[in-house]
């Protein structure tokens, strides 16, 4: 699968986890506590890898032969999906999506990705850090919405 297929797929795997640990009772603080660290890494995870499948999309098709090798080569390698780092990417293509995802994302939007990576680089390090089910899911959540906007830039569903 690709482009926007890929990221549904990949989605499903993340809601999957998320349901999982949502049926777990709620008064288990402790252990949703410690599962809401592997979602937050999850989470971190499919926000990177969902960008970067919808921006090698995006080559696919717009370009061909060497000019496409070297896109897809040069976005097989991704850095943290930091806010400055989606913007950039967003603004390599064009710079009206930065544009319009600057105008698009709000201090929620900005902070649920700041603190997604954060945290993942910490947990990810061995690390601790307090987080809870809820705010994991809330930050999701948002992360969705950027990933959702990048969907219709990079790979459009086709116009009737």
């Amino acid at each position: 699968m690709k482009g926007r297929a890929e990221v549904f797929r990949l989605k499903s795997h993340i809601d999957n986890a998320f349901s999982m640990v949502d049926r777990i009772d709620a008064a288990e603080l402790e252990l949703r506590s410690h599962l809401a660290r592997y979602l937050v890494v999850l989470v971190s995870g499919f926000m990177e890898r969902a960008i970067q499948e919808l921006a090698m999309q995006c080559c696919r098709r717009m370009s061909s032969g060497p000019a496409l090798s070297f896109a897809l080569a040069r976005l097989d390698w991704s850095r943290n999906p930091t806010v400055d780092n989606v913007l950039a990417l967003a603004g390599d293509f064009d710079p009206t999506w930065r544009n319009e995802l600057e105008a698009f994302m709000d201090d929620e939007h900005r902070a649920a990705i700041g603190t997604v990576v954060a945290r993942r680089n910490i947990v990810s390090h061995g690390g601790t850090t307090s987080l809870t089910y809820a705010s994991v899911a809330a930050h999701y959540a948002r992360i969705w919405e950027v990933i959702d906007f990048l969907m219709e830039k990079f790979d459009p569903l086709p116009r009737p």
